[in-house]
């Protein structure tokens, strides 16, 4: 299915519903919501919820549908001012180690997962993702998605901000609690991983475990369930054998 490019008219906002679901927006996506997916944007919609956890399999649209709400609720809506896409660089340090360039350029393949969706949703890419290789749009204000990975995230405080935190199975607790503790003030975060696909040496060393059992102990976290895999069979096979 071929993605639509829209220019985003930055002087116009959105009437904010109280049915999150009632926005044609969701349109867009190239598939009929489920009731899970429904229940995602909800619970990320949910005042209340300053944290929706995730963990599901590979094609779940776990990553589609929290870009969805984030350029939504930023770009649209203007709740937030910005929308950050938090990623591990580090999970294989001597791989990227060896591929030339800045950070952007060696973490430029692992923006792919952020690209597709953002084009699913009918923006562009290059006018959305802050860049100092365009710096146009940053002045129209089109550009508020903020690709990074954690390891710059020490020191910082992220504040009026939509926070994504993708492949949270390949943190472990120190470099979990150095990104999630940059969170200040009216932010929504969205933690998503996929605990069988974990890439640390030792798989017992993931974060996303330990808060996913953390989330029934916290009123404001919620935890999000989506079983049904849209990616295609095969991936639901690959995803299950043991």
């Amino acid at each position: 299915m071929a993605a639509r490019k829209t220019t985003i008219n930055t002087e116009k906002k959105i009437e904010i519903l109280k049915d999150p679901l009632e926005y044609t927006y969701w349109k867009r996506f190239p598939y009929e919501l489920d009731e899970e997916q429904k229940e995602y944007i909800k619970a990320i919609f949910n005042e209340k919820n300053i944290g929706v956890f995730v963990n599901a399999k590979a094609g779940t649209s776990k990553t589609s549908v929290a870009v969805g709400c984030g350029l939504l609720m930023t770009n649209e809506l203007r709740i937030f001012d910005k929308m950050y896409y938090i990623i591990n660089p580090t999970v294989e340090v001597s791989s990227i180690g060896m591929l030339p360039g800045d950070f952007n350029t060696k973490c430029l393949p692992m923006r792919t997962a952020l690209d597709q969706a953002i084009l699913q949703w009918g923006y562009d890419p290059i006018q959305t993702i802050v860049s100092d290789d365009d710096m146009e749009a940053q002045k129209l204000g089109s550009a508020k998605v903020i690709f990074t990975g954690e390891t710059f995230m020490r020191g910082q405080t992220i504040d009026n901000a939509f926070i994504i935190v993708d492949e949270f199975e390949n943190y472990d607790m120190r470099k979990a609690k150095k990104v999630l503790t940059r969170v200040g003030k009216n932010c929504k975060v969205v933690v998503l991983g996929c605990s069988s696909q974990c890439d640390l040496k030792y798989p017992s060393d993931s974060a996303l475990p330990k808060y996913m059992n953390a989330v029934t102990d916290c009123d404001f976290v919620t935890e999000v369930k989506l079983t049904k895999v849209y990616r295609s069979k095969f991936c639901a096979w690959a995803d299950g054998v043991n």
